[in-house]
């Protein structure tokens, strides 16, 4: 089931605008007359208020989007569809679904002010796990895991993925039943690590998509790490 602001924020996302960096301003707007209709606060097109529901966007063209060039100092997170020129879609959800408790936004006290300062000093943090062994194949515009001729798992890069599709970790979203069976699959979204952050838990967002619980592993179950 689709939330409300979700329909808007895909129509909005396919609008032609002059200039690309008109976007983010254009929608800043509306979202903050969203956000205070629901009572919660908006940081880059995600609100605080169950954030899992709005970051679980992914690209609806077969082409990949294009991260649009902001002024320095300007730049957007990896996880905010403003970041990108494109246009996005959210899953549909029809079963039982469980939102991960762990993706919050918390105060960095360490990051510098900005221009924004609404939305400034704040970090999203989620459970990012590996996958197990895996082979992930290109089938038409996205790329799956498959067991056998089961597909296990659907993936969705925003850009051409390049080496991500060797270093892909995931960030738990919610996850949900599926079938007669029960069986959980998980949506989350796509990351790797950050070269400008080696071996500070600190990931970038490279992609969505769903993956059955089996090819996730859950070793440490209350890491948590920053996504930037």
């Amino acid at each position: 089931m689709h939330a409300p602001f979700q329909s808007l924020f895909a129509d909005y996302s396919d609008l032609d605008l002059t200039y690309k960096t008109d976007g983010a301003v254009a929608i800043d707007s509306l979202a903050r007359a969203l956000a205070k209709a629901f009572n919660t606060n908006v940081r880059y097109g995600i609100f605080q208020h169950l954030p899992q529901r709005s970051l679980v966007w992914q690209r609806s063209q077969g082409i990949p989007m294009e991260r649009v060039s902001f002024a320095a100092g300007q730049a957007l997170p990896s996880w905010s569809w403003m970041a990108y020129h494109g246009q996005i879609e959210y899953p549909d959800t029809r079963y039982s679904v469980y939102w991960d408790t762990s993706v919050q936004f918390v105060e960095d006290k360490e990051s510098n002010a900005s221009n924004n300062p609404e939305n400034d000093g704040y970090v999203l943090k989620a459970r990012v796990r590996r996958l197990r062994d895996c082979e992930i194949k290109p089938e038409g515009l996205r790329h799956v895991i498959r067991d056998e001729k089961d597909e296990v798992g659907h993936l969705c890069f925003d850009s051409q993925p390049g080496k991500a599709l060797t270093e892909v970790w995931c960030a738990i979203m919610v996850k949900e039943t599926r079938g007669k069976d029960g069986k959980w699959q998980y949506y989350v979204l796509l990351v790797t690590e950050c070269a400008m952050h080696p071996g500070c838990a600190k990931f970038k967002r490279v992609g969505m998509g769903w993956i059955q619980q089996r090819f996730i592993l859950f070793d440490y179950e209350d890491d948590t790490a920053q996504i930037v």
